[in-house]
């Protein structure tokens, strides 16, 4: 008999806000027409998706917790040094994520024997990054603060509601501030405005230089720069090769726009689904419900485990509902032969969905997980970023070689 936990409309539900993300691709979908003058602009949406969504997520993890313990205030204002220097040292990964995606991006460049204008690079890759997270730092504090306020008269709890929110907020947007930054700085031209949106740039890594001068002392700037700059590292490296990989797609995107427009959500729903399944699996470690805490569960038998390959089934049944809404969302913003193109879309996400999560999150989610059980680790500290880590490279890889053998 079913509890109710385990009805499959309880998959479904969780999953189902990334349908969303299909306005961030639509915004995505904005950077294509750009291509035909810079096809390296494309490099930045993964860098940003990526890297944008790490950073929100220690932005919320740390501010969210504060705000319950009081030491940070609900306001902008007259808030602590504890608020204060958390910002601050978002901004600070935030320029040394730029710096250093734009240094990779001038090599890939030259490497590849491309012609482009490395003033344009510059100023495009930082102002992007900047606009991004400061959008991301205004939207987030604004969010936290009024649910943090709402609590005692709603019962609302931010850890629940704000990064759901601004995650999807921040994905819409960053296709949007690509395409307008990139309108701006005109990075296809050298002359004028290369000369003062470089010096721009090279004012707001200025500014931030000394905010975090002014800060250097400050506990949370410290922590947070530490603990967060190895794991923001991968991920930007992780994120660069998608960019790299993305950009030799062009003609396949430029010839079915919805893999781009799908791209977005298809990630965000590959990494709840691996959420899912790795946050249940741990769970029943902890709680003995597979093999106990003291025994050491065979990799064969947790894989074949019934009530644990139920669970699995479930997601991805759940999984290819969402895939389903994608692939209908996305024909609105597409509209040449909905049917066909809606047919597709379809079997192209529900065949990456199918494969990437048998053949890479289940097993990975099950062996890594066990593994690290059995050393005395907690893999809640670990799976989750690492489980959409590898959502963002493979998931990319495997929807463009799909898409080119469907199309």
């Amino acid at each position: 008999m079913l509890t109710e936990e385990d009805k499959i409309i309880h998959y479904i539900i969780p999953l189902s806000m990334t349908l969303l993300d299909v306005f961030a691709g639509a915004t995505a979908a904005l950077i294509v027409s750009l291509t035909l003058k810079i096809s390296w602009i494309i490099i930045l949406l993964p860098i940003l998706l990526t890297v944008r969504g790490d950073l929100a997520g220690i932005f919320v993890g740390v501010l969210t917790t504060s705000l319950k313990m009081g030491s940070i205030k609900p306001q902008f204002t007259d808030n602590t040094d504890e608020y204060y220097g958390l910002v601050t040292a978002i901004v600070s990964l935030t320029a040394s994520n730029s710096i250093i995606a734009s240094i990779v991006i001038l090599i890939y460049l030259t490497l590849s024997g491309s012609s482009f204008n490395p003033f344009g690079v510059v100023s495009l890759t930082i102002l992007t990054f900047y606009t991004t997270s400061l959008f991301s730092i205004i939207v987030t504090s604004e969010v936290a603060f009024f649910t943090t306020k709402q609590t005692s008269k709603y019962a609302t709890d931010p850890d629940k509601y704000v990064y759901p929110i601004v995650s999807i907020i921040n994905d819409i947007m960053i296709g949007a501030f690509i395409f307008v930054i990139a309108l701006v700085v005109k990075p296809w031209k050298r002359g004028v405005v290369s000369t003062i949106t470089v010096s721009l740039s090279l004012l707001l890594i200025f500014i931030t230089f000394l905010l975090g001068f002014k800060f250097r002392e400050n506990k949370r700037f410290r922590r947070t720069l530490k603990e967060a700059y190895i794991a923001l590292m991968i991920g930007l490296m992780v994120s660069l090769l998608n960019g790299f990989f993305l950009e030799s797609q062009l003609e396949l995107i430029h010839t079915f726009p919805p893999l781009l427009i799908a791209y977005p959500a298809f990630i965000a729903l590959l990494g709840n689904m691996g959420v899912i399944i790795s946050s249940q699996f741990t769970t029943m470690l902890w709680m003995g419900e597979i093999g106990g805490i003291s025994s050491k569960p065979k990799l064969g038998n947790l894989i074949l485990n019934h009530r644990f390959l139920s669970m699995a089934k479930k997601t991805i049944t759940a999984g290819l509902v969402i895939a389903l809404g994608i692939s209908f969302l996305t024909q609105f913003f597409y509209m040449k032969d909905f049917v066909s193109s809606f047919l597709k879309t379809l079997v192209i996400l529900t065949s990456a969905s199918t494969l990437i999560f048998f053949f890479l999150i289940y097993p990975i989610s099950v062996y890594l997980s066990l593994r690290l059980f059995e050393e005395g680790f907690d893999p809640d500290n670990f799976m989750i970023s690492l489980i959409t880590t590898l959502c963002d490279s493979l998931g990319l890889l495997i929807l463009m070689l799909i898409g080119s053998i469907i199309i």
